[in-house]
């Protein structure tokens, strides 16, 4: 028998897995062309990915290496984004990976879900470190992760070619001690 994927739930939002019936919608949202050029490796506009990207969750799940999930917003349960963990045990941290539909950015979902996922990080996967990662000319990632409590750790330069174009990466990351002093200092509310 496997694991039980988590659920959170903060002010606004209901974090849940990802059905395969969400396919649809995660292709609809993601295969934007501006969500999807702010995305590593996930190509949501080729038909059957977005399919293809959900079923690998659950795998990955089950071997401890992930924990993604749908962001939904209020009690109807409207599909908007993706929050999650990618996991790595050996050194006990995670990278912080998420994306917003375009209608919902601005309206601090993003901060709202990634600060659910990594306090079950902290709290639940007692993980030390967890971190993140965005393209230089995502300035709105570099916004939620500092509300996160982050610190900007450095830029790798033209790490990544993105539609053709060579890209830098931001990197930043949280300790989970910090976490604690943040949390002791009332800079992150409690879910």
């Amino acid at each position: 028998m496997g694991k039980s994927y988590p659920t959170i739930n903060t002010e606004r939002l209901f974090l849940r897995p990802f059905f395969v019936s969400d396919a649809k919608e995660v292709q609809i949202l993601a295969g934007n062309k501006e969500v999807n050029r702010t995305l590593f490796t996930f190509d949501a506009s080729k038909n059957g990915s977005a399919e293809q990207w959900i079923i690998s969750q659950h795998d990955h799940f089950e071997k401890g290496e992930w924990v993604n999930l749908a962001i939904t917003e209020g009690h109807l349960c409207i599909l908007i984004g993706s929050v999650g963990l990618e996991i790595e045990r050996k050194n006990n941290n995670a990278e912080l990976v998420y994306w917003l539909g375009k209608d919902y950015w601005g309206q601090g979902y993003a901060t709202e879900a990634a600060r659910g996922v990594v306090s079950y990080g902290f709290d639940e996967l007692k993980l030390h470190r967890i971190y993140a990662r965005y393209f230089s000319r995502n300035l709105a990632s570099g916004r939620v992760l500092e509300k996160l409590g982050m610190t900007h750790e450095g830029r790798l330069r033209d790490h990544l070619k993105k539609f053709g174009v060579y890209e830098d990466l931001e990197m930043a990351g949280l300790l989970e001690e910090e976490f604690r002093e943040l949390q002791m200092g009332g800079k992150l509310y409690r879910l």
